[in-house]
């Protein structure tokens, strides 16, 4: 397959469609140009008889030559068996996070346009201000967290966990395409506090949870259960003597009928 096929020109040049294009350089090297103009060189590889791609940052931060520089380390880290999605990250390119930004939701055929455009200007608003610029990979935990703990006391609370939620698929996915080593969204709360990702963990807090319930509940339900077994023996006891009345009137209408005959029962008979 030929190699080197793009010239610099020619991807300074070329414009965005109305969807997404590729420009092949050859190698499994391309430039991946979005319809808001971001362009960001990938690879696309097999590994394991699955297909793959590498994300390597964005054009022109990126140059041609660095772009092809990268593949050839792919190639080799493929030809000694490993993945080079899995390799241990080292920060080589500059990719921005509001080029990520762009680059993740732009992707997100399955959602509605209305729904990625609240996403995007939301993230647009209240992040890239202060963190569009940087480079997705470093930014920390606790920039991200001052952010959030402005919009948290502007009272915004249930819009914040909303604009965490979305920037931190954007970071899953900078995570992913070996742009950044952590998701500094994943653990963050506005109040600062971590959140445990362990199962172990949350099953244990379950646990704890359940034995530290206050007993109120669990008596109020012996007491009900209490309450309509008294209200049942109650119940039984006033038919138990009922019938005990009429078994009584039964046996005197007896006596009476061996002592004096049909004639007990007759008018003026008692």
């Amino acid at each position: 397959m030929p190699t080197n096929k793009l010239k610099d020109a020619h991807c300074r040049g070329v414009a965005a469609g109305d969807k997404p294009r590729k420009l092949f350089d050859g190698g499994g090297l391309y430039l991946y140009i979005l319809p808001a103009g971001v362009k960001l060189w990938r690879i696309a590889y097999r590994y394991g008889g699955k297909q793959n791609t590498l994300s390597l940052g964005a054009y022109p931060d990126v140059s041609l030559a660095d772009a092809r520089q990268r593949l050839a380390e792919a190639k080799a880290l493929l030809r000694a068996g490993k993945n080079p999605r899995k390799a241990k990250y080292v920060p080589v390119d500059s990719l921005s996070f509001r080029a990520a930004t762009e680059n993740y939701w732009h992707g997100r055929h399955d959602l509605s346009a209305g729904y990625v455009a609240n996403a995007l200007r939301s993230l647009e608003l209240h992040l890239n201000h202060d963190l569009g610029d940087k480079a997705v990979g470093a930014i920390t935990r606790a920039e991200l967290l001052e952010i959030l703990r402005r919009l948290d006391a502007a009272g915004k609370h249930v819009y914040v966990r909303k604009v965490r939620m979305w920037a931190g698929q954007v970071f899953e996915w900078a995570v992913e395409n070996g742009h950044a080593e952590n998701n500094p969204a994943a653990p963050t709360r506005p109040d600062g506090s971590a959140r445990s990702n362990s199962p172990v963990e949350a099953s244990s807090s379950r646990r704890n949870s359940t034995r530290a319930m206050p007993a109120t509940p669990a008596s109020t339900s012996r007491g009900s259960t209490t309450r309509r077994v008294s209200t049942d023996f109650s119940r039984a006891s006033a038919i138990q003597a009922q019938a005990s009345i009429v078994i009584a009137a039964a046996a005197s209408c007896a006596r009476s009928f061996g002592e004096r005959g049909w004639g007990a029962f007759a008018p003026g008979g008692f």
